[in-house]
């Protein structure tokens, strides 16, 4: 049986073995859906990876669609997520995004992580464990800053080292 795999808010983006879903029927994707509003049109538990690369910086209910993901996910299943690094200037100069993103965000959707007051965190029906956080390097403002020695050191001292932040997520099923 082959997995399905959701390339959500795909754009004009086409991925080998990807579903396409999209808001824009100009686009052209297998589903014409608004993630923010709309539920994911699959049975739970029937999908086994979701790519939401450059969408969810423009969300305004964003726990919505973590939700449908998480409901649509099978156990295990793998979210992952590619959103603009909030140092970097995409972040904050396109005027449709709405939120920032740090390599701390992702853990607001984990069930195990302890919040300022004290408690477990948890948001929504969903829960994630987090397997990969990692700060995506723009190439060329590294290599006219002096190459990749001290990267951490010129991200510090330089926005736009740091272009975007992919985290994958895993679905904990059931709820903790």
């Amino acid at each position: 049986m082959d997995s399905l795999k959701l390339n959500v808010g795909c754009g004009i983006h086409k991925k080998e073995g990807y579903t396409r879903i999209d808001k824009e029927a100009s686009v052209q994707p297998d589903y014409v859906l608004n993630i923010e509003k709309q539920r994911l049109p699959f049975e739970d538990n029937s999908v086994d990876e979701i790519l939401a690369e450059n969408i969810l910086e423009h969300l305004r209910n964003i726990d919505f669609f973590m939700e449908e993901a998480w409901r649509v996910l099978k156990p295990n299943g793998l979210l992952e997520i590619i959103v603009p690094h909030y140092h970097h200037h995409q972040a904050y100069s396109d005027p449709d995004h709405i939120r920032y993103f740090t390599e701390h965000t992702f853990s607001y959707w984990c069930r195990k992580t302890i919040g300022s007051d004290g408690r477990l965190v948890i948001r929504g029906k969903m829960d994630f464990d987090i397997k990969l956080i990692q700060n995506l390097i723009d190439q060329e403002t590294v290599e006219r800053l002096g190459g990749m020695n001290n990267v951490i050191e010129m991200a510090m001292s330089h926005n736009g080292v740091f272009i975007a932040i992919r985290a994958k997520l895993r679905a904990v099923k059931p709820l903790r």
